[in-house]
């Protein structure tokens, strides 16, 4: 096992934190939302590179502190909760973010613009303190 890179987590999380930006501009103009395609799209990518980023950094924590390698994105951030890194709370708050992106990215079916915007609130208020407890716990690690 390598040591944790405290480089790529934090690389990771500036990513997040751009992009849970970009998402609460976006939210600024809720009422336009539901009838703004451009705007749904731009809202459905930043909540996509939240969780891929975020699922990076806790695959890379997983991997290089604990020898283990999710299986799925679920997996990597429900992982981080079992491991004591997050909440427990937080950790299952945030899981179904995975299934939110699985159903993005493999556009399994037109997503209701009012199940996104309210799914983007809650990323919204999720993830920071999700970033709190990654940074904390990589601050805290020797290396």
């Amino acid at each position: 096992m390598s040591p944790l890179d405290k480089s790529i987590i934090e690389r990771k999380l500036e990513f997040v934190k751009k992009n849970l930006d970009a998402l609460e501009t976006l939210l600024a103009q809720e009422a336009a939302l539901t009838s703004d395609s451009l705007a749904l799209m731009s809202l459905e990518r930043c909540i996509e590179r939240i969780v891929e980023a975020a699922v990076d950094a806790s695959s890379h924590i997983l991997k290089q502190n604990f020898g283990k390698a999710p299986t799925t994105y679920r997996e990597a951030l429900l992982s981080l909760g079992q491991r004591g890194i997050v909440p427990i709370a937080l950790a299952e708050k945030i899981a179904p973010a995975a299934s939110l992106r699985n159903r993005i990215v493999h556009y399994y079916e037109d997503l209701d613009p009012t199940l996104l915007i309210q799914s983007a609130k809650q990323i919204l208020q999720d993830f920071p303190p999700w970033m709190r407890h990654v940074s904390d716990y990589i601050q805290a690690s020797r290396g």
